[in-house]
């Protein structure tokens, strides 16, 4: 997919992380960061791109943590410079060990200190 694109387009390339990092070839990926921060990268990568004519942003992720989320005003950002956002999943569908908290029940009221 990355070469027939590369024949087509200016072709930049970005690992997320902490934050973007730009990188020369898909083999200079790795899973190694311990979450996305998609939205804070795709910030990055918008602000770095603004003088540039930018086409689409395709997205590659296992979706496994995406710490932090995609805020409005990032999104307003992409839906103003109408960049086409592709995203594509890997892995695994169903992780070995996920969990997720569907309901917490609390008391209204505490006493202080008391284990």
């Amino acid at each position: 997919m990355l070469k027939s694109l590369d024949q087509k387009f200016q072709v930049r390339l970005y690992k997320f992380g902490k934050d973007a990092e730009r990188i020369q070839r898909a083999d200079q990926l790795a899973a190694t960061a311990t979450a996305s921060r998609i939205g804070e990268t795709l910030e990055q990568v918008l602000a770095e791109s603004s003088s540039l004519p930018l086409g689409a942003i395709v997205l590659l992720s296992d979706g496994a943590d995406n710490s932090g989320g995609i805020d409005l005003q990032t999104i307003s950002a992409i839906r103003r410079q109408r960049i086409p956002v592709h995203t594509i999943g890997f892995g695994k569908e169903h992780p070995d060990k996920d969990l997720e908290i569907s309901d917490v029940v609390v008391p209204a009221r505490a006493l202080r200190n008391r284990g």
